[in-house]
């Protein structure tokens, strides 16, 4: 029987560090409900809701509406950040290849994280001024998996809050 999730942030595979390609999960949003069949359960402690699963069963069988998200209690979470700056640098080892970071304030703190929502880059790589009109952005940070003996923080998903429609009236 296929296990049911609430997909806020991409599902994991065998590959380097669990991220999988694009193009199985372009057509997901944040907060689709999907519908996958479980090959096996990899994660421990705090990443508890890790799986590998079959690449052919992904379905979206439905979305959670905002109003029904509560506290998550594993690896995930998602936050809300009004002011933001997207910061897009290279490193000495790999200097033609673009990476982004957001900094942001949640409660008072400054936070800086790497962005890894493939989808989130894609579109900033064609439009770095798609963010400028919005909102905020709803964030899903993540505990990475280890990485050199630490455990890192990333921003897995962003999700950009519209700005409120205006009303005309005659």
């Amino acid at each position: 029987m296929p296990a049911r999730f609430v997909c806020l942030a991409m599902p994991i595979s065998t590959e380097g560090h669990g991220e999988i390609r694009v193009d199985l999960v372009d057509h997901l949003c944040l907060l689709d409900i999907v519908e996958i069949e479980v090959v096996e359960y990899v994660g421990e402690g705090y990443q508890s809701e890790n799986a590998t699963f079959r690449e052919n069963t992904i379905r979206v069988i439905g979305a959670v509406h905002l109003d029904h998200i509560i506290r998550l209690n594993h690896s995930l979470t998602l936050v809300q950040a009004a002011r933001f700056e997207v910061i897009e640098y290279t490193t000495e080892d790999d200097p033609d290849r673009k990476k982004i970071r957001l900094s942001f304030n949640y409660k008072g703190i400054q936070y800086d994280f790497p962005i890894t929502d493939p989808i989130f880059k894609n579109n900033y790589q064609d439009n770095p001024h798609f963010v400028d009109d919005t909102n905020g952005l709803l964030l899903t940070l993540s505990v990475g998996v280890p990485l050199q003996e630490w455990h890192f923080k990333l921003v897995a998903g962003v999700i950009a809050i519209p700005l409120p429609k205006a009303i005309f009236l005659e």
